[in-house]
């Protein structure tokens, strides 16, 4: 009887076997690691890109409404005095990256899109960009009676707001009338004087998540926001997330006053 004899696999071969086997199973981890991070940087991007595009097809629609009235009435555009407590315009309120926007409206929207006559505020409450509105009457300069009529986030992760308005100094007949001739913020607008024809706002937004975990590496030392400059002492740009900035400047439809 005849045995057939039996070959089995080599040290050499089963240790070749081992290292293309590692070989693949390190490439496959690093596409996916990869791949992971491409998908977190899309998805951040495309994050803050969405809240920026929305951020300025809201904002400037409703901005076109400042002293709007339906009744003809001629009302100041825009609120640079204390009307109710806690909705003046500063640019020295407790965080210096966040500023308040306050216009007057009569017969416009209010933040849901219903019917509304008030006062119009946009300000940071955290990291969310909220729109608010108070009633208010035109014959009153304290807005008394007041109450707050609705809140609404409009965009998210907000790291900074800023507002500069544009001021003519020209008179009617002149060739520059109507167009802003400088642009300041709101601790230097003299109500009585200066004519407000257009706003500049920008905001500084951040993405929901961490899209380079080597962002210590690649970031910025600081960041320009209109008359403002942040650093790191400011915001953490080393956190891993994507900043951009998005700015608009939006002319005024209703100089009543």
């Amino acid at each position: 009887m005849k045995h057939k004899k039996v070959t089995g696999v080599s040290l050499v071969e089963l240790m070749v076997a081992l290292l293309l086997g590692s070989l693949i199973a390190v490439a496959a981890t690093q596409l996916f690691l990869v791949n992971q991070q491409t998908n977190n940087l899309q998805a951040g991007l495309s994050f803050v890109q969405d809240q920026g595009r929305y951020a300025f097809n809201y904002i400037s629609k409703d901005l076109m409404q400042a002293g709007y009235s339906d009744q003809g009435n001629q009302i100041a555009p825009f609120v640079f005095t204390e009307v109710v407590t806690g909705w003046e315009v500063s640019d020295d309120d407790v965080d210096p990256r966040f500023d308040r926007l306050v216009y007057r409206v009569e017969g416009g929207a209010n933040c849901s899109g219903g019917s509304f006559s008030g006062i119009k505020v946009y300000e940071v409450d955290g990291t969310g960009l909220k729109c608010k509105t108070r009633w208010w009457n035109p014959n009153l300069n304290d807005g008394a009676g007041g109450y707050t009529e609705n809140s609404a986030v409009v965009v998210d992760n907000v790291m900074a707001f800023q507002v500069v308005y544009g001021v003519d100094t020209d008179e009617l007949g002149d060739s520059g009338y109507g167009l802003a001739d400088y642009y300041t913020n709101a601790d230097d607008i003299a109500p009585a004087t200066d004519k407000v024809v257009s706003v500049r706002y920008a905001l500084l937004i951040a993405s929901d998540r961490v899209v380079n975990p080597d962002a210590a590496t690649y970031a910025p030392n600081d960041i320009r926001v209109l008359d403002q400059t942040y650093d790191s002492d400011d915001l953490n740009f080393a956190d891993g997330r994507a900043y951009r900035v998005y700015t608009s400047t939006v002319g005024v439809r209703n100089l009543g006053g």
